[in-house]
């Protein structure tokens, strides 16, 4: 009787916790703590990376360039089985090591993209202000 009762309450906790999982949406964007994904270097200097030369999984066209990408611990070292997570199994990939990325990347990004981000939020803002109201936003 008392497994019954536990698998019961295991049941059951397992049927509500996707139901309040589902409310829940998070977004991390690049220069964010968290942040795992492609790069764009652009005019950034070279990045310090893991690996000296790009990891390829399958054939890759040597026309395009190379994507840098930032990785949880072991997606690089395992990166057969992680490469489709990125859409880059068939990319010549750099690994960008965490200290480049905090030190270099993150703070110029954010001053480059400062006020993109200020535009962001406003827009935001009046779009949870028309929909509060009932407008669209289309006949502005």
């Amino acid at each position: 009787m008392k497994r019954f009762l536990i698998a019961a309450a295991v049941a059951a906790a397992s049927i509500t916790i996707p139901a309040f999982a589902a409310d829940v949406g998070v977004s991390v964007s690049v220069g964010q703590p968290g942040f795992y994904g492609r790069l764009d270097i652009g005019d950034f200097p070279r990045p310090q990376v893991i690996y000296p030369q790009p990891v390829i999984i399958e054939r890759v066209p040597m026309d395009r360039p190379p994507i840098y990408l930032r990785v949880p611990p072991g997606h690089a070292k395992h990166w057969r089985k992680n490469c489709h997570k990125y859409n880059a199994c068939d990319e010549r990939v750099y690994f960008v090591q965490d200290n480049w990325y905090n030190r270099e990347y993150v703070p110029r990004y954010q001053e480059q993209h400062r006020d993109r981000g200020d535009e962001q939020r406003d827009e935001r803002r009046d779009n949870r202000r028309d929909k509060h109201r009932g407008n669209s936003g289309k006949d502005r």
